[in-house]
């Protein structure tokens, strides 16, 4: 597809495309946000059985059809190939070049001899969950070449899944409670140029996700989590332990004492 080399060509051209806001219940919540930072979402890579890919429904068939993914890669960052909102890359290249080095334990699940050296005629699906610190309204954006589309708690908030040259496709949700959100994020390319790009912002215009220049400062990376168990305990949890073990020991002294 057409490069667009600036944000300021996308606004120009109209390629900024809103839709309006969500309301996400309390009821969607996997649970509260954990104590430790996320260590990424999960991506899965499909190179299609296809030569000519042009809807996100198009992919989504062929996902359903491929047998699993042609590789997998974790990402705390969904940055392909980088977080400038002004480069795609030819999609006449690699898996790896198109990740730039914003993802790890990249994994293909095919023998050497079939990883596709382009990214043309392919999807992407990232899920996991975001951390969302309060309650409140959350604007969310999409910058993509070809279709991106975006859910979170089982609402769309994002449909950009027709083919198309860079864009930029925005949504807004209101969440009702603070708490881990299951997020899904779906991308295909068809051939040209390629780049998909995702960040967000809470009331207050700071970055929770990314980094963009509609978006105050760049976020953490640690908003993104494979699964919404956490690896710390409690605040309340921990406290408890610590009490239990100060009177075992207590125990143990008097035993002692009166032996």
């Amino acid at each position: 597809m057409r490069k667009f080399t600036l944000l300021l060509a996308a606004c120009l051209f109209g390629l900024w495309h809103h839709a309006g806001a969500v309301t996400i219940g309390a009821d969607q919540s996997a649970g509260a946000v954990p104590m430790d930072p996320g260590t990424g979402l999960l991506g899965s890579y499909y190179k299609l059985n296809t030569t000519f890919v042009t809807s996100m429904a198009q992919a989504t068939q062929f996902i359903a059809t491929s047998g699993g993914p042609t590789a997998t890669f974790t990402t705390t960052t969904v940055c392909f190939p980088n977080c400038n909102l002004s480069t795609v890359t030819d999609s006449a290249t690699s898996l790896s070049t198109l990740l730039n080095g914003n993802a790890t334990n990249l994994m293909y699940t095919v023998p050497p001899s079939q990883i596709p050296t382009t990214v043309d005629h392919s999807a992407m699906v990232l899920t996991g969950y975001i951390a969302i610190a309060q309650a409140g309204t959350y604007n969310f954006n999409l910058a993509s070449d070809d279709g991106a589309q975006l859910t979170i708690g089982n609402q769309t908030i994002i449909t950009g899944g027709a083919m198309h040259s860079f864009e930029i496709d925005s949504g807004s949700a209101v969440f009702a409670a603070a708490g881990l959100y299951a997020i899904n994020i779906q991308y295909f390319e068809n051939s040209g140029y390629t780049g998909l790009e995702f960040w967000g912002s809470n009331g207050s215009g700071t970055c929770i996700v990314g980094r963009a220049a509609n978006c105050i400062g760049t976020a953490a990376s640690g908003a993104f989590y494979s699964t919404a168990s956490t690896s710390a305990p409690e605040p309340g949890t921990l406290t408890m332990f610590t009490f239990g073990l100060r009177a075992l020991a207590w125990a143990r002294r008097r035993r002692r004492r009166a032996i």
